[in-house]
């Protein structure tokens, strides 16, 4: 479903190929055929995609429509956020980096804006994920289409920035993310781009990523359980333990980072 859904959405937004930057359950579907991993990734029926560089022209909503996507407003905003529906019910949603707001703070109204006539929900610590990102290349059939994607290293540093603003089905389905990534690549190979990543975060993302990690992966904490039980009852099944997550994801952060 995702596959069909992002090539034709590829195909649509072609002339901002080099501005776009994919990025949420989709990347981490990229990622995992990218290593080679041969075990089912956590499913998505959404396609997020990250506005890196704002602009009017061209207008892209014709396109999309064209591509059989239905506009679909939703939310509470004014004007609310849209989500770019497709036949088969998956759907793609744009976000874009709030202007002035970095670090963001916990509680933020969401907002949304217009770039390329289509319509992008403007969030906090979006930045990180169009940093060092990688290309990627969906078939379509004898040829193919070349995009990026956000790089591993960018995308587990994300979760810890954004678990604030996320309920808690949310923050354990994203540790269970981080947890997946570090099992698809070395973070040896990734320490790269993440420590030059890191040293890009302002004091307050700095201070709020500190805080996930101490709280999300200490010896008592709840939520590597949380996420160990979705990944147990996916498709994929396992008996994966909180112990495992704690372990890995507080291990994986240690060669990351420190």
């Amino acid at each position: 479903m995702i596959d069909a859904t992002l090539r034709s959405a590829l195909h649509a937004l072609s002339p901002i190929l080099d501005r776009i930057v994919v990025v949420g359950g989709a990347a981490h579907q990229i990622h995992s055929k990218l290593a080679g991993s041969s075990e089912i990734p956590l499913t998505t029926e959404d396609v997020d995609i990250v506005i890196g560089e704002r602009g009017k022209l061209p207008d892209l909503s014709g396109a999309l429509a064209a591509a059989d996507f239905e506009a679909v407003p939703r939310g509470v905003t004014t004007p609310p956020s849209v989500i770019y529906r497709a036949q088969d019910g998956s759907y793609l949603q744009f976000v874009c980096r709030r202007m002035g707001a970095q670090g963001g703070r916990s509680g933020d109204k969401p907002s949304v804006e217009e770039s390329y006539g289509l319509v992008a929900e403007s969030l906090p610590n979006v930045q990180i994920l169009a940093f060092e990102c990688w290309d990627f290349e969906v078939p379509d059939g004898a040829t193919s289409v070349k995009a990026q994607v956000a790089h591993p290293a960018c995308f587990i540093l994300q979760k810890g920035l954004i678990s604030e603003e996320r309920g808690l089905e949310e923050r354990a389905k994203d540790l269970l993310y981080v947890h997946d990534t570090l099992r698809l690549f070395d973070p040896v190979d990734l320490r790269d781009t993440a420590q030059r990543a890191y040293a890009s975060l302002s004091k307050a993302q700095l201070k709020k990523h500190k805080h996930w990690r101490s709280t999300t992966l200490a010896l008592n904490a709840s939520l590597p359980y949380s996420a160990a039980n979705i990944a147990n009852n996916s498709a994929r099944g396992g008996r994966l333990t909180g112990e495992d997550v704690q372990a890995l994801c507080s291990h994986g952060l240690e060669l990351l980072l420190d």
